[in-house]
């Protein structure tokens, strides 16, 4: 059978009720007792652990065999006299009623009130008062803590706007722990401040994109320079939903050759860029002109449209001959010999362009030791 040891008695109208419990404090219910019945905890040890059982029981004066033999009362009219509990001094169950009264511990508030008429017991037996999460639920007047505000959340705000403007997005609402705010020692609100849920605005519009290039198309010109084109698709992906048309254009123009063919003018005699051997190779320079801008690029122009582009009148560079290798410029031993050519063969005019290339040439030259030098 388990050792049980009688920890305390006293009366009181209702009492804590629990079996085996690690912890007395811990013990939540409560039963109203008979007039003739006081409180009980008992301490018992189960399997070498200490466990405590709380209840209700028939009132006894404490027996003459025991060294308690008074029960101590308070001649305080305001207190209970059915409050006692079994001790030696007269007096000593003075404060264990005092939770009728109005006054605890010099603070007044008639809303601070105890679930419990025993907390002066229960304080003494297990300190109920240090464990405040647990006193401020059944003990809180007799605690001192009637100041104490745990923290309160205010109402959630209106949800936010979508972060998004298309597509999916977050909206956000917020609370603050200001209704009450905590003080004195208060919980601070249990929870978060802020929730956050996705949202959904509109659909987002998808922006076009180019296919790939398809075959370049046949030469435009049977001989001669002429055009070939290419085209691509704005479908990779299509736009829709108010989507952006594909940046750039559908197609492209490349140059191509065809067959020698002889020349041919292709644009009507201008003032100032008209020859008798001023001929375009090309014949739809106008065409060219606007796809290519081929009058820009000059050394293309003149190769194929330099009489539409005006071009006429440029004349490039070009070498004369070279001339004959001069003396070696010493008589004996070794020395330099040189030939020489000029930029005349037209000379460049109109923005042509310089001769390129070099226009002196050197080489050594030998002739017999000179005497008398070994």
């Amino acid at each position: 059978m388990d050792d049980m040891e009688m920890i305390k008695t006293y009366a009181g109208l209702k009492c804590f009720k629990c079996s085996e419990m690690s912890e007395a404090e811990n013990c939540d219910d409560i039963v109203e007792c008979a007039s003739t019945q006081s409180c009980f905890i008992r301490r018992h040890r189960m399997s070498s652990v200490a466990a405590y059982t709380l209840g209700c029981e028939e009132n006894e004066r404490c027996p003459s065999s025991q060294p308690f033999s008074l029960v101590g009362r308070s001649v305080d009219p305001n207190y209970i006299q059915e409050c006692f509990q079994c001790c030696s001094t007269h007096g000593c169950n003075k404060h264990l009623c005092e939770l009728t009264t109005d006054h605890v511990g010099g603070i007044s508030n008639a809303n601070c009130s105890d679930t419990l008429t025993d907390c002066v017991v229960l304080n003494r037996l297990d300190n109920v008062c240090t464990n405040i999460s647990h006193a401020k639920r059944i003990c809180r007047r007799y605690c001192g803590l009637c100041n104490l505000v745990d923290g309160g959340w205010t109402s959630w705000s209106t949800w936010s706007m979508c972060s998004a403007s298309c597509g999916l997005g977050l909206e956000s609402r917020t609370r603050t722990c200001s209704n009450p705010y905590p003080s004195n020692g208060g919980d601070p609100c249990p929870g978060n401040a802020t929730q956050q849920t996705s949202c959904f605005v509109r659909n987002c519009p998808d922006h076009g994109g180019w296919s790939g290039w398809q075959a370049w198309g046949s030469c435009s010109s049977r001989c001669g320079v002429g055009l070939m084109k290419r085209y691509r698709l704005c479908n990779n992906p299509p736009p829709s939903l108010y989507g952006h048309y594909c940046i750039g254009d559908p197609y492209e123009y490349e140059l191509c050759n065809g067959t020698i063919c002889g020349a041919y003018t292709t644009a009507p005699s201008t003032t100032g860029s008209s020859a008798a051997n001023c001929v375009d190779t090309f014949e739809s320079c106008a065409d060219l002109e606007h796809v290519l801008d081929i009058c820009a690029d000059v050394e293309k122009a003149k190769a194929i449209c330099k009489h539409f582009c005006r071009l006429c009148s440029i004349v490039d560079g070009g070498w004369s001959d070279w001339t004959e290798w001069s003396d070696c410029t010493v008589t004996c031993d070794n020395g330099t010999t040189t030939r020489t050519r000029y930029c005349t063969n037209p000379v460049p005019a109109h923005g042509g362009k310089d001769c390129v290339g070099k226009s002196i040439e050197t080489l050594h030259c030998s002739i017999y030791k000179c005497p008398g030098i070994d």
